[in-house]
C-alpha cells in the first residue's frame, strides 16, 4: 500500500507528496508514522487531501486507513482529527478531503465554474448558468462545470474553442470526484526583465524545462525584412507617382501654350491664369489622392489579416489581426510626398505664369 498527500502553496500550485510504500502483512494495525518534505514553492503549504493506494493485493477488500495529525494539526482545518477511508481490490485508491465534508471520493464534488470562449458557447449554446460536462485531453479527467462566463479568447489557446477554469480550483474538483489532478505544465510568469529570469530559470538543474520568452517566441525577427522590404516598395512607389506628375506637369504646359495666348488675349491675367491651372492639377491630384488611399484601405482590411495568419504558424482564425497603420513613418513618407506634390503644382503655376508673360513672336501670336 503507498499513501501520499497533496498540498497546495499560497500561489496555488498543487503537488503531491509520496510518502514510503508498505506491506499490509507488515502493518497490521499498529500505527505507521508518514513524513515527506514540502517541495519549494510559496508558503505557507496547506493540506488538501490525503491518499492511500492498494497496489498487488488482489482479492483484497474491507481494507481500513485512517489518518490523524501528528506533525500537522489537521484539525486546524477542518474540525476533525482523524479520517478513514476504505480501500478493496475493486475500489484500490481512496482520498479523505480536508475542509470539506466528503470522506472519501463517493461524495458528489460541486461543478467547477468556468468560462467559455464566444464561439465555443455559441456552438454548445450555453448561457451563464448553465452546466456542461467535459474531459481534460491530457488526463481524461471527467468534470462537471457551470459556465460563469464567457471571453472571446482564453490566455494560452489560439483556437476559437477554448475552457478557461481557476486552477486551484479544479484541483480540488479533481481529488474530490476522484479523479487524475491535472500537473501543470506552463508557468507564466510577469517580469520587467523577461531576458535574466529566463536565463536564471534556465539554470535551475531539476527543472528540465523549456524556457521562453515574447522576444525568443515573436516572428518579429523572421518577418522584419518583409516589413523594411514593404517600406522600400512604399517609399519607391511614392518616387515612382511624383515623376509621373512631374511628367505630366510638363507634357501639359507644353501641350496648352496656346490656351495662354487665347486667354490673355481675352483678358485673363497672368496671376490668374497660373492660379487656375494649378487648382486644376490640384484636384485632380487630391481626387487620384483619395481614391488610391480608399482603394488601398479596402484591399487591406479584406487581405492584411490573412497574410498575417498565414506569416505567422499556429495562429488561430479566432485571434484577431486589426490593422495598425505605422502613423509615424506614415506620416513622414506621405507628408515628403504631399511636400513634393506641392512643389510640383507650384513650379507648373510659375511655368503657365511665364508662358502668360511671353509676349516674343510666335506662331500662335501672329
Amino acid at each position: 500500500m503507498s499513501t501520499a498527500a497533496w498540498v497546495t502553496d499560497a500561489a496555488g500550485a498543487v503537488a503531491r507528496l509520496a510518502f514510503h510504500t508498505e506491506s499490509l502483512a507488515d502493518l497490521g494495525a499498529a500505527p505507521v508514522a508518514l513524513e515527506a518534505h514540502l517541495p519549494k514553492g510559496t508558503a505557507p503549504w496547506s493540506i488538501l487531501a490525503l491518499e492511500a493506494t492498494l497496489a498487488g493485493s488482489d482479492g483484497a477488500t474491507g481494507v481500513h486507513i485512517e489518518f490523524s495529525g501528528a506533525g500537522v494539526d489537521l484539525s486546524k482545518a477542518t474540525g476533525d482529527s482523524r479520517f478513514e477511508t476504505v480501500l478493496a481490490w475493486d475500489k484500490p485508491t481512496g482520498r479523505v478531503l480536508l475542509g470539506s465534508a466528503a470522506s472519501d471520493t463517493n461524495a458528489q464534488a460541486a461543478p467547477l465554474t468556468v468560462v467559455l470562449t464566444d464561439a465555443l458557447a455559441a456552438r454548445l449554446n450555453a448561457n451563464v448558468g448553465d452546466k456542461l460536462a467535459f474531459l481534460i485531453p491530457t488526463t481524461g479527467t471527467s468534470v462537471d462545470a457551470i459556465v460563469g462566463g464567457t471571453s472571446a479568447l482564453v490566455p494560452g489557446s489560439t483556437g476559437a474553442y477554448g475552457i478557461l477554469a481557476d486552477l486551484p480550483a479544479l484541483s480540488e474538483y479533481a481529488l474530490g470526484a476522484g479523479e487524475r489532478v491535472p500537473q501543470l505544465s506552463e508557468v507564466w510568469i510577469r517580469t520587467q526583465q523577461p531576458a535574466s529570469v529566463a536565463e536564471a530559470a534556465a539554470r535551475i538543474p531539476d527543472l528540465p524545462a523549456k524556457v521562453s520568452t515574447i522576444a525568443s517566441e515573436s516572428t518579429a525577427a523572421m518577418l522584419a525584412p518583409v516589413v523594411t522590404a514593404l517600406y522600400w516598395g512604399m517609399g519607391g512607389a511614392l518616387l515612382l507617382a511624383a515623376i509621373a506628375v512631374l511628367a505630366i506637369t510638363v507634357a501639359l504646359a507644353a501641350a496648352r501654350r496656346g490656351e495662354v495666348i487665347v486667354l490673355r488675349t481675352l483678358g485673363v491675367s497672368n496671376r490668374e491664369q497660373a492660379r487656375l491651372r494649378m487648382i486644376e492639377l490640384a484636384t485632380v491630384i487630391v481626387a487620384a489622392a483619395v481614391l488610391g488611399l480608399a482603394s488601398g484601405l479596402v484591399v487591406s482590411w479584406f487581405t492584411v489579416g490573412i497574410l498575417a495568419r498565414t506569416a505567422v504558424a499556429g495562429l488561430g482564425d479566432a485571434m484577431p489581426a486589426p490593422l495598425q497603420p505605422d502613423w509615424a513613418l506614415w506620416t513622414v513618407l506621405v507628408g515628403s510626398f504631399a511636400v513634393v506634390l506641392a512643389a510640383i503644382c507650384a513650379a507648373y503655376a510659375a511655368r503657365v505664369r511665364r508662358q502668360a508673360q511671353d509676349t516674343t513672336s510666335r506662331e500662335e501670336t501672329r
